[in-house]
């Protein structure tokens, strides 16, 4: 294919985004065509696809991941936890840990519950600096209920106790957009609640209950 074909022969001329775009859309081809029925034509775009992404993580590892913004280190980790077919690299996954953490004032909400969900799905844990980073980080903003959700259900997930100001300040908000709440974050919300122990206001799980009747 024609992508393939750019990063064997171009990869000398990447920079970072460049990197980043074409990674993220041979995992994602990748993830798809694994999915569904392989015939003969499919094994071989598999294996051209495998022979790139080969050529390109050790040059995202030692060029480029180092130039990540917080959005890029976020959308790659969450298109590596959804790939199928395929181990996702451990280097890759290492150095955009180690980039989050140097850009950790960067991430916005949305960033941060795509890394966290990531992490979550890989399995992996992330080191204690940076998930202390982006939760406290995470409660400068005005977040939505998919944020909230994703973000108590990613730690809830990892196992991983936020500091009790982290659960308080995102009750809080889930409080105060509770009437925005879908069924798929409600039922997060409470999940990653429980099974972080922390005893929510009542006020939230009226609210919560009487938005998913």
């Amino acid at each position: 294919e024609q992508l393939c074909k750019v990063v064997k022969e171009r990869w000398r001329d990447f920079n970072a985004v460049n990197a980043a775009t074409a990674y993220q859309l041979l995992l994602t081809t990748m993830s798809a065509r694994s999915a569904g029925q392989q015939g003969g034509g499919g094994r071989r775009r598999q294996s051209a696809h495998e022979e790139a992404l080969t050529i390109l993580e050790p040059v995202l590892c030692n060029q480029h991941v180092q130039a990540f913004s917080a959005r890029e280190c976020a959308n790659t980790l969450h298109t590596l936890a959804k790939l199928q077919g395929r181990r996702p690299c451990g280097d890759v996954i290492c150095a955009l840990e180690a980039r989050a953490l140097e850009v950790r004032e960067d991430f916005n909400p949305q960033n941060t519950g795509n890394m966290l969900w990531a992490f979550a799905m890989l399995g992996r844990q992330p080191g204690n600096e940076l998930v202390v980073g982006l939760t406290q980080r995470v409660l400068q903003f005005d977040l939505k209920p998919q944020d909230i959700a994703i973000t108590l259900w990613a730690l809830a997930t990892l196992g991983r106790q936020p500091d009790y100001a982290v659960v308080v300040g995102l009750m809080e908000r889930a409080l105060a957009v509770r009437h925005a709440f879908n069924p798929s974050d409600i039922a997060n919300t409470l999940w990653a609640l429980a099974t972080l122990g922390r005893q929510p206001d009542e006020a939230l799980v009226v609210g919560l209950t009487e938005r998913a009747l």
